[in-house]
């Protein structure tokens, strides 16, 4: 459960981001505040997911897994494709 809340809560704050990222544009600004969110924030979320998903029971836990596996490529700063 605190897996899936810490994703949901990271997963939220991306989606926000973006949202302010078109409205506001493509500016250094909002490049500055997705490194600092990524850097030093949504890093230790995902950890946070990812240990108590790793040790708990269940199959929620792969699931949960998988979700701060995602959410640690959602914010990473390399080119996938």
């Amino acid at each position: 459960m605190i897996a899936l809340s810490a994703v949901s809560v990271d997963a939220s704050l991306f989606y926000l981001w973006l949202v302010w990222r078109f409205i506001a544009g493509e500016s250094h600004q909002v490049i500055a505040v997705e490194n600092w969110l990524a850097d030093n924030v949504t890093i230790y979320m995902a950890l946070a997911a990812l240990v108590p998903a790793t040790l708990g029971k269940g199959t929620a836990r792969i699931c949960a897994v998988v979700a701060a596996l995602f959410d640690v490529l959602l914010w990473s700063n390399f080119g996938i494709l």
